[in-house]
């Protein structure tokens, strides 16, 4: 289990540490202890590297001292060890000292017996009696006021209620440590204890409520000018405006952390990146993020990697290198499911149940259960892989062949309504009235021949012009509608609209013009932003105005309107095809 997520619980140690270790540990009746014991508890939180070098120098003291300080002496070792992120392997020490707390010893560090148990087995998976553990220390703890301990004990329980997805008491838990950080005004603890909450939220799909949470963490992170800290809730923050796809605010974000030397987490960094600029379309900048995965990247960072240049190649036609980095792909892929089923199999043995669930059942499943299931999940999802990196390819080139066919009947379409197109049937008109007077009594099939074309290239023009003043008619009137003097009002006052007036916008233009939001639809399946861009292009709103209205730059609405051609029509057109297809409607 990686130690990062309760690392920061102990980063801080008050001035007065070592005072109160010593005045706490000789009040009144308490057994007293050595002074190199005592500043060795003080020291194991701000450097628990010195404190097990102190408590090595009086190991052999330790053999002829009277049994507290030799229980606090090995409690002390456990501790030092726990701080440096040592990871547990046994918990016969510690149910010693639990048991030794329990029944006489020194009743003022149960607690951080108890506590320390939840650590031991913490690192051993047993999620149950870990679970068990802190709640003890939190149950002794009941009324005191040592809200570091509590704090640390609420962030753990989170951590592992979040293991194992009891996402609701996972959340109660991060709240009460950031309660306990809060009275404490440990604003570095606060930064994280918001960031796990936040967390939360994200595992659990709600999305608003972590945003609010991590800009709420990234507020305080900035008062205490922690790059570390606000480079990584800031990773957070561009990750959850992927999720949400608003890929410019994400790209915004990213930056400041891709041009960072300091930043150590280069690796998820570029990998966002990857996924940015793949959605996007920006193949290029896709590339070069992809090719520094390759070289730097975690074994998942590397399968996006080769995942996007296989993409990446399948759209420029070069199949030798998109069968190459398919293959890279499998072989990533079999690499993460190997390591992610084993790591299934642990977190099922040590799956948190309130009543049915005991170890020795739990470990004697897993014990029959995990090589097999490691076999048989590992060969599925090779299996699986490989068949949708087949279909993709089968579907992608269908698609781009589908999306040159609507470009093209998008582009007569809009032809047919053209006065150039007009214009043309009346030099076609012209020309058969000639050959009409040429003709004239000598070729009666050739006559009614003519007159077909005629009327036909007539008919045509009508409709034409049935559409052109339909289209003209429509856009009168939608000019002359509340909505958009209410959008004309917005623009010039620099305002965003609000959200019951885009939903009068849509109801107004659907009214107006029959099918125009199914019309979109039919093409593809486009985000609400993107739709509410085509509403503003179909009433004719400049470029910079709908910026405005929608809080984004003009380069963006550009992008934005690039974006739309490519997913409607592919590689075909230009933002400004788009443009006069939606005003077609």
């Amino acid at each position: 289990m990686s130690k990062r997520f309760y690392s920061h619980r102990t980063y801080i140690l008050y001035i007065v540490a070592a005072a109160v270790a010593t005045v706490v540990l000789s009040a009144c009746s308490a057994p007293e202890y050595r002074r190199e014991l005592v500043e060795a508890d003080s020291l194991t939180s701000v450097n628990p590297n010195d404190a097990t070098a102190m408590l090595d120098s009086i190991s052999s003291a330790m053999a002829a001292a009277p049994e507290h300080e030799r229980m606090y002496y090995e409690l002390l070792r456990i501790k030092a060890a726990d701080k440096a992120y040592a990871t547990h392997t046994s918990d016969s020490a510690i149910l010693k000292l639990v048991e030794y707390y329990e029944n006489g010893g020194d009743s003022r560090l149960l607690p951080e017996a108890y506590y320390y148990a939840g650590s031991v087995y913490r690192d051993l998976k047993d999620a149950p009696r870990a679970i068990e553990f802190f709640q003890k220390a939190e149950e002794t703890l009941k009324d005191s006021k040592n809200y570091r301990l509590l704090s640390n004990i609420s962030a753990q329980e989170g951590f592992i209620f979040g293991q194992q997805y009891l996402y609701e008491e996972a959340l109660q838990a991060h709240l009460k440590a950031y309660k306990y950080d809060s009275i404490l005004k440990d604003t570095v603890n606060m930064v994280y204890s918001l960031r796990d909450i936040a967390d939360i939220h994200r595992y659990n799909k709600s999305l608003d409520s972590c945003l609010i949470y991590f800009k709420k963490a990234m507020s305080f992170a900035t008062k205490i000018n922690n790059h570390e800290i606000i480079n990584d809730i800031n990773s957070s923050i561009t990750n959850l405006y992927i999720k949400k796809q608003d890929y410019d605010t994400a790209l915004k974000l990213l930056k400041a952390n891709l041009y960072n030397n300091e930043n150590k987490s280069k690796s998820h960094d570029y990998n966002m990146a990857v996924n940015i600029y793949m959605q996007t379309n920006q193949y290029d900048s896709a590339y070069k993020y992809s090719m520094k995965l390759l070289d730097i990247g975690t074994m998942h960072a590397k399968q996006t990697a080769s995942e996007s240049l296989a993409k990446i190649y399948l759209n420029k036609g070069d199949y030798i290198n998109v069968e190459k980095y398919m293959q890279l792909t499998k072989t990533h892929i079999d690499s993460i499911f190997k390591i992610t089923a084993a790591e299934s199999v642990a977190r099922m043995s040590s799956l948190y149940n309130y009543k049915l669930r005991e170890k020795e059942n739990l470990e004697l499943k897993a014990e029959n259960a995990s090589q097999l299931n490691i076999i048989l999940f590992s060969y599925i999802i090779i299996c699986t892989i490989s068949g949708i990196l087949a279909i993709y390819i089968i579907r992608n080139v269908k698609k781009r062949k589908e999306q040159t066919e609507k470009f093209k009947r998008m582009k007569t379409e809009l032809f047919k309504q053209s006065e150039a197109y007009i214009n043309e049937n009346k030099a076609k008109i012209a020309e058969l009235e000639k050959q009409l007077f040429s003709t004239a009594n000598e070729n009666k099939s050739l006559t009614e021949k003519i007159e077909q074309q005629k009327a036909d290239l007539i008919l045509a023009n009508e409709n034409a012009k049935r559409k052109q003043a339909r289209n003209e008619a429509a856009r009168a009137r939608l000019a002359n509608t509340e909505i958009y003097k209410t959008i004309i009002q917005r623009a010039k006052a620099d305002k965003v609209l609000h959200v019951d007036e885009w939903k009068a916008l849509d109801e107004t233009i659907n009214a107006e013009i029959e099918n125009f939001r199914s019309t979109i639809y039919e093409y593809h399946d486009i985000s609400m932003q993107e739709y509410r861009i085509c509403m503003l292009i179909r009433l004719d709103i400049p470029v910079k105005d709908i910026g405005t209205l929608l809080s984004l730059s003009t380069s963006g609405i550009s992008k934005a309107r690039k974006r739309l051609q490519e997913k409607l029509f592919g590689n075909d057109g230009t933002a400004k095809d788009f443009d006069a297809f939606i005003k077609s409607l």
